[in-house]
């Protein structure tokens, strides 16, 4: 198949999420809600929770090939392009009507095989005092199919009190 048909296919959940500001149709039923502090997102099932940060709400939630970390507070990661991530695409966007960036790209994994990688990052959730929290949820996954579950877990993402807006 045409790697340009390829990506198109891979990128078409994606386009949909950020033209719609995160607003697609329901999560699949059967799908578990994960409440995670300062927001909630849904996931396909069989994935589990592992570890923490110290300095903000942060975790990994992993199934087999399908890798979703997310960190909320002051130093989330932006997700800005680098050198390591290859096919670099960057959207804006909104998640549960806050300012939002979109991406996806491609990295060389462990072991040498490509994963791919769709995320979101916001920029400003809510103010603490002084520090401006922010989140960032990004899905890694081994194939186009795992990955395809990704959009819809952003499209999930709902903040638990009022944000900054």
């Amino acid at each position: 198949m045409d790697r340009a048909l390829i990506l198109r296919r891979a990128l078409a959940p994606w386009v949909l999420v950020v033209l719609s500001g995160c607003a697609l149709a329901a999560v699949p039923s059967g799908w578990r809600s994960w409440d995670l502090g300062a927001f909630r997102l849904q996931t396909p099932p069989g994935l589990q929770q592992q570890g923490g940060a110290i300095d903000s709400q942060a975790g990994t939630l992993v199934a087999d090939g399908l890798r979703v970390e997310y960190d909320y507070g002051r130093y989330s990661d932006p997700l800005a392009r680098s050198a390591d991530r290859l096919d670099y695409r960057s959207e804006t966007g909104i998640v549960d009507g806050l300012p939002a960036r979109f991406v996806q790209y491609r990295f060389q994994g462990e072991g040498g095989g490509m994963r791919s990688c769709s995320g979101v990052h916001v920029p400003r959730v809510r103010v603490s005092g002084s520090n401006v929290l922010s989140l960032t949820v990004l899905g890694c996954a081994d194939t186009s199919e795992q990955l395809a579950a990704v959009p819809t877990i952003l499209s999930s993402i709902r903040f638990q009190a009022t944000p900054t807006r």
